[in-house]
């Protein structure tokens, strides 16, 4: 088996890209004013934002080349403001 990383999805990418994707969308629920999201509403909203990150910036490892600083946390809250706040 080939034991190759995935240059395309890496894995320290996808953990923090997970955390701060995680914090963006308990906090935009909250603002909502639904104060306690379930597990399943979570993560489906994380797979629709992983989804969406792929297809803007090409794969998930494109993502940080995007980034203005160190931190992804502006462009992932970013993108959850776009998917899930109200229009």
């Amino acid at each position: 088996m080939n034991q190759e990383p995935d240059k395309q999805n890496p894995t320290y990418e996808m953990k923090i890209i997970k955390i701060d994707g995680e914090n963006a969308i308990r906090r935009l629920c909250a603002l909502q004013t639904n104060y306690n999201p379930s597990e399943i509403e979570v993560s489906r909203k994380l797979k629709r934002l992983f989804k969406y990150l792929e297809e803007s910036y090409g794969s998930i490892s494109n993502v940080r080349l995007y980034s203005k600083g160190m931190s992804l946390q502006p462009i992932i809250t970013e993108a959850v403001n776009h998917l899930f706040g109200k229009k």
